[in-house]
């Protein structure tokens, strides 16, 4: 049976976890955490890591948005704790998302707990690494 391109584009949702293969300059895939939609129609989503890396470790501002998970809380697609890199919002157009999810280029793996999104959410609010229309649109104040 095929899912119908209304059911994967209600997959795209705040606290949907996804992982691909298809983003550029990233040799292998990644899972990513969906933050919202702007008006635009654009999914503003953050890389879920296993490690911090040494530039955003560097730089405390951005070392401080990097929010750990642990693997007892994901237990069905992460191997160990990990890292949400809620330092930078990546965007890409909804329709080439759900595209990427019909065409197998990118799943469904889960979704935040609740407890971790609040988390995160109540760190991306109060953080300056964001502008004002990031928080007021993909973050919703």
């Amino acid at each position: 049976m095929e899912l119908t391109d209304a059911l994967y584009s209600s997959m795209v949702k705040r606290g949907a976890i996804f992982i691909s293969g298809a983003f550029k300059h990233i040799d292998h895939p990644k899972f990513f955490l969906v933050m919202g939609e702007n008006e635009a129609q654009e999914v503003g989503y953050f890389y879920i890591n296993s490690n911090v890396n040494r530039y955003v470790a560097a730089n405390p501002e951005r070392m401080a948005m990097q929010m750990y998970i642990k693997h007892d809380g994901y237990p069905d697609f992460l191997k160990h704790g990990s890292f949400i890199g809620a330092h930078e919002l990546t965007t890409i157009p909804k329709n080439e998302l759900t595209a990427r999810l019909k065409s197998g280029a990118a799943a469904y793996r889960g979704e935040l707990t609740p407890d971790d999104l609040d988390r995160l959410l109540l760190a991306v609010r109060s953080s300056k690494l964001f502008t004002d229309e990031e928080k007021e649109i993909v973050f919703k104040l």
